[in-house]
């Protein structure tokens, strides 16, 4: 018996390794990720990131609502029909003030990169500053495009250039997609904001358009 007991205390340091061992490898094998890079999110459908900032976390409505009034103001400054500039945001952003694009396009308005520089635009992601540089994009290219709405809305989505090049809205599924998305939410807009929108002095000029 004693040298049963010599033999098994000799060995218990090796088993007690051993079953660390295998534990150790059970609980790595058995733990979840610490993170989720890009291509995982797309196998882990249900891992949802938190919120960027508390106004994207809101429902659509209210970040509607929290807009409007900055949208209203900077819109009269600029004579231009704050419904157009709502419509514009529902589309290309859905009011989300962080939004980014596989394109690079930024914020609210999604302006890209080349764009925000030709308009002196540092910080796309800032919600004001975005809507100012969108609305006076707009400005410019109503001036250009001598207020053709159509061909206004077809050089905000595929570029002045483009459109300049063929007098018409280009034959871009994606671009009279647009075209047609944005003058629908309008109306949307004019609906829902009547009573503000038909108090500024641009809704009366621009509601024929």
């Amino acid at each position: 018996m004693a040298g049963s007991r010599f033999h098994i205390a000799r060995w218990t340091p090796y088993l007690a390794m051993a079953v660390a061992l295998v534990t150790g490898t059970l609980l790595l094998y058995h733990a979840p990720p610490v993170s989720l890079g890009e291509g995982s999110l797309a196998r882990h459908t249900r891992y949802q990131p938190p919120p960027a900032n508390y106004l994207d976390s809101l429902p659509l409505e209210d970040r509607q609502q929290h807009y409007w009034p900055l949208v209203r103001r900077l819109a009269a400054e600029n004579d231009v029909d704050p419904a157009l500039v709502m419509a514009i945001i529902q589309v290309e952003s859905s009011f989300y003030q962080l939004a980014l694009s596989p394109r690079g396009a930024m914020g609210l308005m999604q302006i890209n990169p080349i764009t925000a520089q030709h308009l002196g635009l540092t910080d796309p992601l800032d919600a004001e500053a975005n809507l100012e540089a969108g609305i006076q994009y707009l400005t410019q290219l109503k001036g250009h495009f001598k207020g053709n709405l159509d061909l206004v809305l077809a050089a905000y989505n595929a570029g002045p250039t483009r459109v300049a090049a063929v007098g018409r809205v280009p034959n871009i599924p994606e671009t009279r997609r647009y075209v047609k998305a944005v003058r629908e939410k309008m109306d949307y807009f004019r609906t829902r904001f009547m009573t503000l929108a038909m108090n500024e002095p641009q809704y009366q000029g621009s509601a024929g358009q």
